[in-house]
Order: structure tokens, then sequence, then C-alpha cells
């Protein structure tokens, strides 16, 4: 089990760092009125990616914190595929191009199995 949610933990880390960087094209901080502006909401992902790759050696190590790290990812991805879709269909015009609704399904599609394996592995 933990080598199959170490794969899905990366690729949907990479489907979320894509989704990050989409969000910069789409200048998210201003759909969520964040302060700042571009060089606040990239210094609000410093820490958030430190607790992307330092989840990955807590998950590779089996550890709880790795496994909680992986849940909180993939809870991410559901909330930003939940957000977007719900935004979209409100008729918020961010996100709705091909790529970036195809990098949001591939955050739903790799969330899903690994919220649920990252909670079976903590209890």
């Amino acid at each position: 089990m933990q080598p199959l949610l170490t794969c899905i933990y990366v690729g949907n880390a990479v489907a979320l760092i894509l989704h990050e960087m989409d969000a910069v094209r789409w200048e998210e901080w201003k759909l969520f009125r964040l302060p700042g502006g571009d060089t606040g909401f990239l210094g609000l992902h410093v820490p958030l990616l430190a607790m992307v790759l330092v989840g990955l050696v807590g998950l590779e190590h089996l550890t709880w914190w790795g496994l909680l790290i992986a849940l909180a990812v993939g809870l991410s991805g559901l909330m930003a595929f939940g957000i977007h879709t719900y935004q979209r269909r409100g008729g918020v015009a961010a996100f709705g191009t091909l790529p970036s609704r195809l990098i949001l399904w591939a955050t739903l599609v790799l969330s899903l199995p690994q919220i649920g394996l990252s909670v079976y592995a903590l209890l």
C-alpha cells in the first residue's frame, strides 16, 4: 500500500503544483481577495511547497506526520477541484480553459484514492 500511496502522492503533488502555476496566470489572489498581490501569493506558497516535500519524506518512512500531510494534500486537491468548479458554474471565467480543467480533474482523480489510502494507513 505504501508504494502506491507514494506514487499517487507524487502525481497529485505535481498536479497541485501545476494548478498553482496556473493560478498565477489566473491571478488567483484577486479571486480570493488575498493581500499582497502576486508577491504575497508567491510568498504564501513557500511554506506550502516545503510542506509537500517534507510530507513526501515522511510518507517514504511511513510516519504518522507524513500520512497526515498526505491526507492534507489530498484534501487540498479535492478542495481546489470543488472551489474552482463551483466558481466556474457561478460565471467566473478563471480555470475554464482545457488545460486548467484537466489539471483540476487530475487533482480530483488522484485526491480521492490518496485520501482513502491515507485515512486507512492512519487507522
